[in-house]
């Protein structure tokens, strides 16, 4: 190999390395991703997702949260967050949007749920 070669070639191996050290620390070490969660939802109040369960639980009511994952409360993860709204104010780069069920949302395999007025 040549001296050039060494060079160019040190030098994009250098590149490669300060990239993924990047995006270790911006992913890992930051939770600077999003993540995607169903959260309870009421049908009575807004256009649910619904999953139909074949078990004598009922069906399950849920809406699509997209939020950066440093923002996220712990009862997300643990799926036990009751009435959870996105914060007023978000920095730059951060998300948090909750998706309500209609015809751009709706995935292949889902429904809406339809409320029963009483």
């Amino acid at each position: 190999m040549s001296w050039n070669t060494k060079h160019i070639l040190t030098a994009f191996i250098s590149a490669a390395a300060l990239i993924g050290v990047y995006r270790y620390f911006d992913y890992v070490t930051s939770r600077n991703f999003l993540m995607q969660v169903n959260i309870p939802c009421n049908p009575r109040a807004e256009v649910c997702f619904e999953k139909v369960n074949n078990d004598d639980d009922g069906d399950e009511y849920y809406a699509k949260l997209q939020i950066t994952e440093h923002l996220a409360p712990r009862c997300l993860q643990e799926h036990s967050c009751i009435d959870f709204s996105c914060p007023i104010e978000l920095s730059e780069g951060d998300m948090c949007h909750v998706a309500y069920c209609s015809s751009e949302t709706l995935e292949e395999g889902e429904t809406c749920a339809i409320a029963e007025v009483p």
